[in-house]
């Protein structure tokens, strides 16, 4: 047989690879559009039977959210700093046997129990920036803000941190992908996990049992799921993720069906009537607030019954957590 002697420059075929891809975003586009009838009509039973909707949820999101949750198997509190108003722990809760779940824990020092807020970091974050004892980049003293009114507070450490600043790969992409192929996510474990350290915090004589959450970007993103599958969260604050999960699909944000059940919407309606504030920058370099603001006008009808807990701006920044006072105001007045 003779060789092909036949050849064609590198891009000659480029217009059909691109036709196969705009056909198949076209598709997605009308498939999305079906969906949200789907969605709109699945709203019903989140509003009327929101505990068998938040199971759905957690089977969306796969084990360990699914299963019957385990015991605590160990907590450590590791001593960083003490003075005439708090003491400030490096705490290890072992969700699993060898998995050491890590936050910094900030215990305020009052006579009478008080209210804990989870304050959660977002990519490329690490706990110790939300607590403070390093620059808080754009988190703006979130944890040192929020703990100064009173409350104790959490920061949970989460597989999201920059590999070259803080000395290593976190593999989230792999251990999501590991968890996926065992009928979880790495999300799922990482709610669970917070899931847990309310466990834990309940049983401290210092905790009332009230609990808040707020986070920025995947903090936002965490804060808004961990709301929507853990009811003892009162309060929540999520700082610039709230959006259109087709205008961004990122993979660990993204779930088996979620366009038939649970987009941020769904997610939010699943809070009420809880409080929830939701914040969106205008200059934000990662996603635009248009997208954003359709997804909260189905947010705001489910809301219709108790619309004072629900707030949502278009706030003037970037990418950060407000400088402003007004979410911390509605999330304490809230706890």
């Amino acid at each position: 047989m003779s060789p092909n002697t036949y050849r064609e420059e590198t891009g000659d075929g480029n217009a059909y690879r691109f036709e196969y891809l705009d056909g198949l975003k076209d598709l997605l586009d009308r498939m999305d559009t079906e969906a949200l009838r789907t969605r709109d009509e699945y709203a019903k039973k989140i509003l009327s039977d929101p505990e068998s909707a938040r199971w759905d949820l957690k089977n969306m999101l796969g084990w360990p959210l699914n299963a019957k949750p385990k015991p605590i198997l160990g907590t450590k509190l590791i001593p960083v700093y003490e003075n005439e108003e708090q003491s400030v722990f490096r705490m290890q809760i072992e969700v699993f046997e060898g998995v050491c779940f890590y936050g910094i824990l900030t215990l305020k020092k009052s006579e009478e129990p008080l209210p804990l807020v989870i304050c959660q970091h977002g990519g490329d974050g690490v706990a110790e920036m939300i607590s403070g004892f390093i620059d808080s980049s754009n988190y703006n003293d979130l944890g040192t803000r929020i703990s100064a009114r009173g409350v104790h507070t959490f920061c949970p450490q989460l597989l999201l941190w920059h590999k070259e600043i803080f000395s290593g790969d976190n593999r989230r992409n792999a251990v999501d992908g590991r968890l996926r192929q065992l009928g979880g996510s790495v999300t799922a474990f990482e709610v669970y996990c917070i899931s847990r350290c309310l466990d834990y915090f309940e049983t401290l004589p210092c905790v009332n049992g009230h609990f808040g959450m707020a986070g920025l970007s995947y903090g936002g993103f965490y804060t808004l799921m961990t709301a929507a599958v853990e009811p003892r969260i009162r309060t929540a604050h999520a700082a610039c993720f709230f959006n259109s999960r087709a205008a961004y699909p990122n993979e660990d944000w993204c779930f088996a069906n979620a366009a038939y059940t649970f987009y941020d919407a769904e997610l939010g309606a699943l809070v009420c009537p809880r409080a929830l504030w939701i914040d969106i920058a205008d200059e934000d370099f990662l996603f635009s607030p248009d997208p954003a603001i359709p997804e909260y006008e189905r947010l705001k009808a489910y809301y219709a019954a108790a619309p004072e807990k629900l707030k949502f701006r278009v706030f003037h920044g970037t990418h950060e957590y407000p400088h402003d006072e007004d979410p911390i105001d509605f999330l304490i007045a809230n706890l």
